[in-house]
């Protein structure tokens, strides 16, 4: 009769041992991972807090709206870990991951607005931010540009059938500001050259403290 009631008593154990066991095996929902990833970003654990935001990122299922939120956070981790020449891989992904999600692609582009325009280049690599070693920088200021333009160019058919309108603005506002870009009062000339988008700009010769390039007017002829 004792043993009887002993390994009866082992079943309720054994029970919640077996649930325990399933919900510690499942793979933790996005929300978890995101939280978990703000948390460790909060703690100054970059490194942990950018690996797990780039998994949600590069995700293709991930919700948008947060994915959105998500980018600016990884590229502070980034930032913070001195690996800013990362950050092009990084965006290029998200954009990919996320070509018909508009909040990401315009998070991706105003995000590359926000950082360095400068870097060097070394066997037709282009490398992000300041190098030591005495290497040659070089601007990408207007490849950053079109670039951005391209994936706003892309969000742009996605936007029109945008139910928040407020959100639908600030992106026609961002969008302004990018097009505009740095012309407005120096060169707002160059606002009536069209830019093709499917061709990048080469990178141009500057240093850090220099954009490279050259103030101009307006082409004129002799009339």
């Amino acid at each position: 009769m004792k043993k009887l009631l002993v390994v009866s008593g082992l079943f309720p154990l054994l029970f919640l041992f077996g649930a325990w066991w399933l919900m510690a095996s499942e793979p933790a929902s996005e929300s978890q991972m995101r939280a978990a990833a703000r948390k460790k970003l909060n703690e100054g654990n970059f490194a942990e807090a950018y690996h797990a935001l780039r998994k949600l990122v590069h995700n293709p299922a991930s919700d948008p709206r947060q994915t959105a939120d998500d980018i600016p956070l990884a590229i502070q981790a980034l930032q913070n870990l001195g690996r800013i020449d990362e950050v092009d891989a990084f965006l290029n992904n998200a954009a990919e991951a996320h070509a018909k999600h508009w909040r990401v692609l315009q998070a991706a582009a105003m995000q590359l607005q926000n950082i360095e325009h400068f870097g060097h280049v070394v066997a037709g690599e282009f490398s992000r931010g300041h190098r030591h070693g005495g290497r040659e920088f070089v601007s990408c200021n207007d490849r950053d540009r079109v670039t951005s333009l391209k994936w706003l160019l892309q969000a742009l058919p996605l936007v029109n059938d945008e139910p928040d309108k407020e959100a639908a603005g600030r992106f026609y506002v961002d969008f302004a500001q990018i097009l505009r870009g740095e012309s407005f009062g120096r060169e707002a000339w160059k606002l009536q050259l069209l830019t093709d988008t499917a061709v990048l700009p080469d990178y141009e010769p500057g240093g850090r403290w220099w954009g490279g390039g050259e103030t101009r007017g307006a082409p004129v002829d002799a009339e």
